[in-house]
């Protein structure tokens, strides 16, 4: 009795029979189904292998990351005009491959490698080399030298590290030390510029008759550009040992030590209180490689103070940002019986607002003031009266570099994409005192000022 309903046996037979088509009526259609399925699945499958980033192990992450950051420079240099499709110096085109891996809880390792794909960087570029391939300067300037330049692809980035949660982080391989980009960790807006001369660094000075200037040190042999009367003072990435402690009440405290002996410690400081954002950071270098690869230290020992701060208001977006610094050299020349001044400095201030204009993203405007003085002093000026001239032998005694700016960006937010463009001009004064040869005892040199405009966009992956 089943349901109120009885059975009997012929029932219960034709009932188990058409069971036996249904089950495998369904058996089929499934077993035809699955086989279309996944014939077409495994194509797929194999199609993404074929096509995805893959990893040696399950153990350790890769995150694959990058930006690309290109604009259109037009400068002037007083003499001549030209523009020059760059990549952004202030943030370079690059790719970057991340991963990590837990060890136990609270500790963790991992790598970052780094690649730059810097062809015709914006501060590499000079006057006759557009590409910034590191040319010689033409045989009318005293024939020879180079304005600079910069390799179509570098290492930024190659290091492993040790973290963990309570007793912070060790890093080992090539990167940045504690000082680096300091002179920017309080830059709380959202424009392309900052301290760093990065649209017209290696451009060399003109003269008002044309010429440039021939120089001479005790490191370097080259012709004296923008880089060489303004610094603000960024320790470039080297191989070194690094350790960043873990943050106490907004404070991490840093120290590295490299192979090029350079050692550095930082303290940064970031907390948000309100609607106010308050940024600030200090360091301290001291460089004792007397090789000479470093033309702005002239091959002397050097001592680095940097600093910077930045505060922001959300609801309105007006913000502040400023940095200076010091650089203490050793072993200055000595000029009729007066060494040069041993020390050089510089500020800068940004003042800006970043609001929500349009639906697109955030606007950001800017105005910049920066002033770097005795940058360019004990560096001896070959051509300093005539352009052919190599009996003369004048030492700069007093440099005293001035810019000022402005700038817009407009973030689109759908595609993590910045527009930008941006208007610079400096100018130098440059005081001499004749150390041999021939001409007046003091000189001051008759120099052009610069300015350019840069307009691009850079767009992260």
């Amino acid at each position: 009795m089943v349901g109120g309903f009885k059975l009997s046996a012929g029932s219960l037979s034709l009932l188990a029979a058409a069971g036996v088509l249904l089950v495998g009526g369904t058996s089929a259609q499934a077993a035809d189904l699955g086989g279309d399925c996944c014939a077409d699945l495994e194509e797929r499958i194999a199609e993404l292998e074929a096509t995805t980033a893959r990893k040696g192990n399950r153990k350790v992450s890769l995150t694959i990351s990058g930006q690309v950051a290109k604009a259109v420079m037009f400068w002037d240099d007083g003499i001549e005009s030209n523009q020059y499709v760059v990549d952004n110096d202030n943030t370079q085109t690059r790719f970057r491959m991340l991963g990590k891996a837990k060890i136990v809880d609270g500790w963790e390792a991992g790598y970052l490698i780094e690649i730059g794909l810097d062809n015709a960087s914006s501060d590499g570029v000079t006057q006759w080399d557009p590409n910034a391939s590191g040319l010689p300067a033409p045989d009318q300037y005293l024939g020879g030298g180079t304005g600079g330049g910069s390799s179509f692809m570098e290492v930024r980035q190659s290091k492993w590290f040790i973290k963990s949660k309570e007793l912070g982080q060790v890093t080992v391989g090539l990167g940045s030390g504690a000082q680096d980009d300091l002179y920017k960790w309080g830059n709380v807006g959202k424009a392309y510029s900052d301290a760093e001369l990065h649209y017209n660094g290696r451009m060399l000075i003109r003269g008002t008759d044309g010429r440039t200037f021939r120089v001479s040190s005790s490191a370097t042999s080259a012709h004296l550009n923008w880089d060489g009367v303004a610094n603000n003072l960024d320790l470039s990435r080297t191989n070194n040992v690094r350790y960043d402690s873990p943050e106490i009440a907004g404070f991490v405290a840093s120290a590295s030590w490299g192979a090029d002996d350079i050692w550095d410690m930082a303290l940064r400081y970031d907390q948000k209180f309100g609607n106010f954002h308050f940024k600030a950071g200090v360091a301290y270098t001291e460089d004792s490689d007397t090789t000479g690869a470093d033309p702005l230290s002239r091959g002397n020992e050097t001592k680095d103070f940097v600093a910077s701060v930045g505060l922001s208001e959300k609801t309105t977006g007006l913000y502040v940002y400023g940095a200076g610094g010091s650089r203490e050299i050793d072993d200055q020349p000595f000029v009729n019986g007066t060494q040069v001044d041993d020390e050089a400095y510089y500020y800068y201030a940004q003042v800006g607002i970043t609001r929500d204009l349009i639906s697109l993203g955030s606007t950001n405007f800017h105005v910049d003031y920066g002033y770097y003085d005795g940058w360019g002093n004990g560096l001896r000026v070959r051509n300093a009266i005539d352009a052919t001239s190599t009996t003369e032998n004048f030492v700069i005694t007093d440099s005293e570099t001035q810019r000022w700016g402005f700038g817009v960006t407009q973030n689109i937010k759908a595609a993590d994409m910045d527009l930008y463009a941006l208007f610079n001009y400096y100018e130098t004064d440059l005081t001499t005192t004749r150390a041999g040869g021939v001409g007046p005892d003091s000189l001051k040199l008759a120099t052009e000022d610069w300015f350019g405009i840069v307009t691009g966009a850079r767009i992260q992956f």
